[in-house]
């Protein structure tokens, strides 16, 4: 199915096919209106534009938080990527919350000129708090490049960063070390 429309929801599609069995009965009608298919599908097509942008879906928010800790790395904004870490953050190998603030610090101040790039957003069927994307790191002449899989969690504010893990992109069965 198209991940564009709706992201994959079976809602969308309904909604979709009950806009166009609509306008399918109207185009086959004798009227004398030659007007109305062509208005009831700009009707439809506004509709489906209207309900995304309206509704925000978990995965659009939890892709938001992403770009976010992204944007806050790469500007050195680290309240902004304080502000965006759950306080239940727990990694294997890095530790808690402020292990992982330390860890950014770090690994930012050794470095002038980063790029850091995260596309390919997915949510895994099943799942509802965690986001699938593919991460490219690229300082001092050195490149790391990574598929994430981030669990997030949904606060009052929005969704937080609680845990990752990270996946070679070619054979996404092993987990990789953090560098």
């Amino acid at each position: 199915m198209f991940d564009w429309f709706a992201e994959g929801q079976m809602f969308g599609y309904v909604l979709a096919f009950v806009l166009a069995s609509i306008l399918g009965f109207f185009w086959f009608q004798k009227t004398r209106d030659q007007w109305l298919p062509l208005a009831l599908l700009l009707l439809a097509l506004g509709s489906v534009w209207l309900i995304d942008k309206l509704v925000v879906t978990s995965k659009e928010a939890m892709t938001k938080s992403i770009e976010g800790l992204r944007d806050g790395g790469l500007t050195q904004n680290w309240a902004q990527v304080k502000g965006l870490i759950s306080d239940k953050f727990q990694h294997p190998s890095i530790g808690s919350k402020s292990d992982l603030e330390a860890y950014f610090q770090r690994w930012r101040s050794r470095l002038s000129d980063v790029r850091l790039v995260c596309w390919g957003f997915n949510t895994p069927p099943g799942t509802t708090d965690q986001v699938e994307f593919m991460f490219k790191a690229e300082g001092g002449g050195q490149m790391f490049f990574a598929k994430v899989l981030a669990t997030m969690e949904k606060t009052d504010k929005g969704w937080k960063l609680k845990g990752f893990k990270l996946y070679n992109p070619v054979a996404d069965l092993k987990e990789l070390d953090i560098p």
